[in-house]
């Protein structure tokens, strides 16, 4: 049987690295008709951060599904990768969906209890229903299973019990709204990204490290963010009264919406623009984690759909995003509203603007898709702003 080899970098802890090379590999494997196994070569590697474990637990599950093939992995003569990733769970979530190969993996769930090994944090996974197992009108879809709450709970728990540091960032106030922000991308990777037959998996992990600070990372398999809201977006109707502003005011007009489709650099920016502002009068979700982790913390957000990515910096958030939230918000005419509404659709309609941003390394458009939704929110929490 012949192989599909690709080998990985000592260090894939960047996004960008794992987008441009890795990824572009693997999803080339994807579409590659040959009945190749892939054979991933990790002899070099001695780091792989968490957020891009998840992705590739993901993209494995999406292999799993459109290609029946044998997935093996190698590793150099030194254990302390496989010791991490076993710490991680990463080779018990892939072996229990039968994702990868283990056979020639010794103690894949490592039995390390060092004081070091207890501070690395598990990944996570989430269990979506199908649509066979749980409608999509089904009003429990729209919530998360007590089992996946306590979870979630959980793995913050944990995550505190572990980085007794952390509480000297961190507000007690902070950490619930971030955890109740959390349980808003959950609920609705829980509600949206489904498959019509088969039970799928989000993966999910919280991370804390004194020199690199807080990350939170989930991805998902699910369609994206454009096919998610093509669902729900529906044309409204203008507002009667002209000096109030409700929720049902967004950012993009249906019109607009449906042509974006049409332009790679389109379709998914303005869905991702539009889920942003899709609950923006609630203290819940996308917007609200927005909010915590860049708005007050001063990190990054970074949210990949499809071909899309958009990474939420300080600097992002008050030129674009904070404008228009507080308009939305205190706004008694819909001027102000409007002006800012203009300011954010430059990122999609004006190509110099994108431009700009695409050399700040802020927006990114990949020639492949990489099905669903991905986020990694990042704060250093040692009064370092990133800009």
């Amino acid at each position: 049987m012949r192989v599909m080899r690709i080998s990985f970098p000592e260090y894939l802890t960047e996004e960008e690295m794992f987008y441009q090379d890795i990824l572009r590999k693997l999803l080339n494997y994807l579409g590659d008709n040959s009945e190749k196994n892939l054979y991933i070569d990790m002899t070099a590697t001695k780091h792989i951060s968490p957020g891009i474990l998840c992705q590739l637990l993901c993209f494995l599950q999406i292999l799993k599904k459109r290609k029946n093939c044998l997935v093996a992995i190698e590793f150099g003569p030194s254990r302390t990768l496989s010791s991490y990733l076993g710490l991680t769970g990463f080779f018990l979530l892939a072996n229990l969906d039968n994702l990868i190969d283990v056979t020639d993996i010794i103690n894949y769930e490592s039995p390390n209890t060092s004081a070091k090994s207890q501070q690395i944090q598990r990944i996570n996974e989430l269990v979506i229903p199908s649509a066979k197992t749980l409608p999509p009108t089904d009003e429990n879809r729209k919530y998360l299973p007590e089992n996946e709450r306590i979870k979630l709970i959980n793995a913050v728990s944990d995550l505190f019990d572990a980085k007794q540091d952390i509480r000297r960032h961190l507000p007690p106030s902070i950490v619930n709204d971030i955890l109740r922000s959390y349980k808003g991308l959950l609920e609705n990777a829980h509600e949206h990204a489904f498959d019509e037959i088969n039970d799928t998996k989000a993966y999910y992990t919280f991370q804390y490290y004194s020199k690199t600070g807080l990350t939170l990372s989930l991805s998902d398999c699910g369609p994206g963010f454009y096919s998610t809201l093509l669902n729900q977006y529906r044309p409204v109707k203008e507002n009667a009264r002209q000096d109030k502003v409700s929720f049902s005011h967004k950012i993009f007009s249906y019109d607009e919406y449906l042509e974006a489709a049409k332009k790679s650099n389109q379709r998914e920016l303005v869905a991702i623009i539009e889920s942003i502002f899709k609950r923006a009068n609630e203290n819940y979700g996308l917007h609200f984690i927005l909010s915590e982790i860049v708005g007050k913390l001063k990190g990054t957000v970074s949210i990949h759909s499809v071909n899309t990515l958009l990474k939420i910096t300080p600097k992002f958030w008050n030129e674009y995003l904070k404008p228009m939230f507080d308009s939305l918000e205190n706004a008694t005419e819909l001027r102000l509203v409007n002006v800012n509404q203009e300011k954010l659709k430059s990122i999609v309609y004006d190509v110099k603007e994108q431009q700009r941003l695409i050399k700040e390394g802020v927006l990114k458009f990949y020639s492949y898709d990489f099905t669903g939704v991905h986020i990694t929110a990042e704060a250093k929490l040692s009064g370092e702003q990133n800009v």
